[in-house]
């Protein structure tokens, strides 16, 4: 059942309320082929659940890719860090530190392509 409230409700731990909306007295009462009915706002609260969790995962992802940018920036790899901070960017384009590291990357590599 918390399986089901955590997909449905966006919280595994409202597996009791699911119960009890369900007219169930314990949540382990559910047998298979039994049909569930859900709040109608359980999928909106599903969705916008598995959407944060996204986000928090391309967040996290984006700031990998931007420290092995700054990595490679570091050791005068320039036009790889840029490839990776651009890759960054698309992860979470709300990140600030990811913008002005790119914007400064890509700053070193336009001096070093003129110079």
């Amino acid at each position: 059942m918390s399986e089901l409230a955590a997909r449905f409700l966006g919280d595994g731990r409202m597996f009791f309320a699911l119960s009890r909306y369900n007219g169930l007295a314990a949540p382990n009462a559910l047998s298979a082929g039994r049909v569930l009915k859900l709040p109608t706002s359980a999928r909106r609260a599903a969705t916008s659940s598995v959407a944060t969790r996204a986000r928090a995962a391309d967040a996290a992802r984006a700031n990998e890719v931007r420290l092995q940018a700054l990595q490679l920036l570091n050791t005068g790899e320039v036009d790889r860090a840029v490839a990776l901070l651009r890759e960054a960017a698309s992860l979470d384009a709300t990140d600030p530190a990811i913008r002005k590291d790119l914007e400064r990357a890509e700053r070193i590599q336009g001096a070093l392509t003129d110079g």
